[in-house]
């Protein structure tokens, strides 16, 4: 009995959402595994809401007809749940990911990701710590100087590896205690 009345409002609920679809215009389209997708990311501007694609990333997981777990293609490889209305088709899921694609994931995120964290000081000038960042894709020359503050809020995973990997290095310590780095007893 309780088969047939789940069987029942499961083929109501579709076609309801059919229906409605049909009326709306929707169409959806079936991502596949593996798919290369660019993701919407609603921007708002004054009083208009704009939506800006970044990508492309990778569906990983099909959770129904509408939602999709898709992953980043750069580091820190970072999954999300997004909406079918939220996602375009990049490529098939065929297409390998090479390095030219790496770089074009990279430019469309809009910023430099950082490949690790070599060394911190603290600058007498600003009385702030500073953390040498090495960005992925660029020389180890071209690493710069950035304020460990910003570092934490925009990178807290890389920036408590960075701490664990210099557990003994007291200038490391003290940055930690003086910023409250998470997992800072832990190494302390």
């Amino acid at each position: 009995m309780h088969k047939k009345l789940t069987e029942t409002s499961e083929t109501k609920r579709e076609q309801a959402r059919k229906c409605q679809a049909v009326r709306s215009g929707i169409v959806l389209i079936n991502f596949s595994l593996g798919d290369f997708v660019l993701v919407g990311q609603v921007r708002s501007r004054s009083n208009k809401l704009a939506i800006h694609w970044k990508g492309p990333r990778r569906v990983v997981k099909i959770l129904n007809d509408y939602t999709f777990e898709v992953q980043n293609m750069v580091k820190p490889f970072g999954i999300q749940v997004v909406h079918n209305s939220r996602i375009r088709l990049y490529a098939e899921a065929g297409r390998d990911v090479t390095e030219d694609l790496v770089q074009h994931i990279i430019h469309g995120e809009g910023s430099h990701l950082v490949e690790r964290f070599i060394e911190c000081q603290f600058g007498r000038e600003l009385r702030a710590w500073d953390i040498k960042v090495k960005w992925f894709g660029l020389d180890e020359i071209k690493a710069s100087w950035e304020p460990a503050c910003i570092m934490l809020e925009g990178q807290p995973g890389p920036v408590e590896t960075f701490v664990e990997e210099h557990q003994i290095d007291t200038l490391v310590q003290t940055m930690v205690q003086a910023l409250n780095v998470r997992g800072a007893e832990q190494v302390a």
